[in-house]
């Protein structure tokens, strides 16, 4: 790891390029962009200067609603998207290969590290082919099993295979081997874990090690095991807790007690505080009280296809998150 008065000053260094992101009346799309790469960075020093240090969880929110205000600008929707507390305009403008798949998987696992349920929820309801390759092979395939979680439809398995699939040695160079074993590997064998039920302490344990045996003798700032992390706050939130403390995890993420999130009263899905107006369902959200669940709960909770569109509902909808009719109808 890097010296700790080092980190803490490059911490520092991308924290207030973070904040200086939205500090125009319109930023640009390249500004989300790279506030979100930033806020990467501020997370991976911010561990390596302090790991309890509670401005890593909020890096993580950072990079996770930057995210979402990437997504949107690549859909070319002149909306709104909340980021720390306000809803900020979303810049237009980027195309795909200034937000692939890689990126995106990024944000979805800082999302799930740091139990942002409204962006993570925003994240995984996206069309996969919507974003050209990026990131170590097998990574964004990866992060589909993790939507899967999210959107309750419950098919991690297929998406487990298909990224260790693109991990198939026979396709890739020495470089991306490497990363595909150390990286992926090590996820797809917490999230297969996860998906039976186990508690995933001695594989957790096993993947931090293969991360931190990977990244030795890399840039320091990438030593944070931002997936892991990710995966380490799932298997708590499933009720699978992991007694894992290795240098890659972020004792600030992993410690973290599960969060209790907000829903819209309708559709039951997650909002962030900064919305007045229900991003799926157009609910006022000001006019009645919220849902408030605990993330495992909600998570948890089962989903039934809605009668018009078959998308998944939240048991406690009474109204579609997609098609906005009521989910017994059609």
């Amino acid at each position: 790891m890097s010296d700790p008065e080092l980190a803490a000053r490059e911490r520092d260094f991308y924290r207030e390029r973070v904040d200086a992101v939205f500090t125009g009346p319109e930023p640009q799309a390249w500004e989300a962009r790279k506030g979100a790469l930033d806020a990467a960075f501020a997370a991976g020093w911010a561990a390596g200067a302090d790991p309890r240090d509670p401005g890593i969880v909020a890096s993580l929110r950072d990079i996770a609603q930057l995210g979402v205000v990437m997504l949107e600008s690549l859909r070319g929707r002149a909306d709104g998207a909340p980021y720390r507390g306000a809803v900020v305009p979303v810049p237009l403008g980027l195309t795909p290969g200034e937000f692939d798949a890689g990126q995106w998987s990024t944000c979805l696992f800082a999302a799930t590290a740091a139990q942002d349920a409204a962006s993570a929820v925003r994240l995984s309801r996206v069309r996969f082919d919507a974003f050209v390759p990026g990131g170590p092979a097998g990574q964004a395939e990866l992060a589909q099993a993790l939507t899967a979680v999210w959107v309750g439809d419950g098919d991690v398995g297929g998406a487990v295979v298909a990224a260790l699939e693109r991990t198939d040695p026979s396709g890739l160079t020495d470089e991306q081997t490497d990363a595909a074993l150390a990286l992926v590997v090590p996820q797809a064998a917490v999230l297969d874990e996860l998906a039976r039920g186990s508690a995933p302490s001695a594989t957790l344990a096993d993947a931090a090690e293969k991360y931190a045996a990977y990244w030795a003798g890399q840039e320091p700032e990438l030593l944070l095991a931002l997936e892991l992390c990710g995966l380490t706050v799932l298997s708590r939130v499933l009720g699978h807790p992991a007694d894992v403390h290795a240098a890659p995890l972020a004792a600030a993420v992993v410690d973290a007690d599960p969060a209790t999130i907000t829903a819209c009263p309708v559709c039951a899905e997650p909002f962030d505080a900064a919305e007045q107006r229900c991003h799926w369902c157009a609910t006022d959200l000001t006019a009645d009280a919220p849902l408030e669940l605990t993330l495992d709960r909600w998570l948890q909770e089962p989903r039934r296809p809605c009668g018009s569109c078959s998308s998944l509902v939240h048991a406690q909808a009474l109204r579609c998150w997609s098609c906005r009719e009521r989910p017994g109808d059609g």
